[in-house]
């Protein structure tokens, strides 16, 4: 009876590791964990092979290639997909493909950061945790190879709205409000983004608030990303927030 009353006092630890073997894969300096997120896919880094099991297909990824961040597993068809980066996707993933697995998607080696499509290939998008005036947070992006982020399309807005929304609460707080690449530093009224892009009248008038830009007291030439308010708005340039910088991604 002791025997097995130990069996059974033993049985819950033996369901949690089971279940954590099931969601969580563990690879030399990785961990690749079940991700439910319906909206981003992998970039594939070949068309795959057949496996034993999720543990197999993301230890093979890992093995096989230094890119591997991502991993698909089919458990009808015992199919795995190797990925690399996990990039937003306009619709949900088609769930027949299999679970998704992936590491802590932090890219060129930024704790805040997340990848997506350009024409160029893979772009790595980060926030960094300082806070300087404009003109320092543009020279620290270009420090760190990259420039600070803009928003010329629909899609990158939209990873902006996703991965730093609105919050109503905090209006007036600094909890959401950061630096992009747009000023008019140069010439008054003709905004550039730091991709030297002017901005498009229909654009501005999209992406402002209303009334905005207004250059308050003719000393707000830069601008801020602020889900909350605009969701752009145009400050004065030696005020200090935080800042977004991008840049195509290293191994």
């Amino acid at each position: 009876m002791e025997n097995s009353h130990n069996m059974l006092s033993s049985l819950p630890s033996v369901l949690i590791l089971f279940f954590a073997a099931i969601s969580t894969a563990a690879v030399p300096g990785r961990t690749f964990k079940r991700n439910t997120d319906p909206l981003v896919d992998i970039v594939p880094l070949s068309p795959g092979w057949t496996e034993t099991s999720s543990v197999s297909c993301v230890a093979r990824c890992a093995r096989e290639f230094l890119t591997c961040r991502s991993a698909l597993f089919n458990k009808v068809t015992r199919h795995c997909t190797p990925g690399s980066w996990l990039l937003p996707s306009p619709s949900a993933r088609d769930l027949t493909q299999g679970t998704l697995y992936s590491t802590a998607m932090s890219c060129n080696g930024k704790a805040e950061s997340f990848t997506y499509a350009a024409d160029n290939g893979v772009m790595c998008a980060w926030l960094s945790p300082r806070r300087l005036n404009y003109i320092s947070a543009r020279e620290d992006c270009i420090a760190n190879q990259a420039r600070l982020y803009t928003i010329r399309t629909d899609e990158k807005l939209e990873l902006l709205l996703r991965h730093y929304p609105p919050d109503r609460d905090q209006y007036h707080q600094d909890k959401d409000r950061y630096w992009i690449g747009l000023d008019d530093l140069e010439n008054e009224g003709l905004f550039i983004w730091a991709d030297g892009t002017a901005l498009a009248d229909e654009w501005k008038a999209r992406v402002f608030h209303p009334g905005q830009p207004d250059d308050h007291l003719g000393v707000e030439d830069c601008v801020i990303y602020n889900a909350s308010f605009g969701p752009l708005n145009d400050i004065p340039c030696n005020d200090s927030w935080q800042y977004i910088c991008e840049t195509e991604t290293s191994a």
